[in-house]
């Protein structure tokens, strides 16, 4: 039997927002999130995807406020928000409604410094 050589991505529904990641960084955070936080990062694709402004705990998933809550991703500005995962770890994301698209914007295994 060959060796699997990559694993598979995890499907959307129609209804559901598709997960992307803005740069390299992100991707690489995101990569060493899940190593790290498996469970959790499964929880938080699955509530992003269905509905990423559901909030059911606020003081875990926020949109961010002040200079941290605009973001430019290819030259459109949105509301930033932040979920927030254990170990002060957080994924920063915005989200294009026009293209159903949820954006990760930064991936921090612990507390990002702009929020101390």
């Amino acid at each position: 039997m060959a060796k699997a050589k990559r694993s598979v991505q995890h499907p959307t529904k129609e209804s559901e927002c598709t997960l992307q990641h803005v740069d390299r960084s992100c991707e690489v955070g995101w990569t060493d999130l899940c190593a790290s936080q498996r469970n959790s990062c499964a929880d938080l694709f699955d509530r992003v995807t269905a509905d990423p402004t559901h909030v059911d705990d606020p003081d875990k998933q926020h949109r961010l406020k002040g200079t941290l809550s605009p973001a430019t991703v290819v030259g459109v500005e949105y509301d930033q928000w932040q979920y927030e995962l254990g170990k002060g770890a957080r994924v920063w994301y915005v989200i294009d409604h026009a293209t159903t698209t949820v954006f990760l914007t930064n991936v921090a295994a612990a507390h990002p410094n702009q929020t101390k």
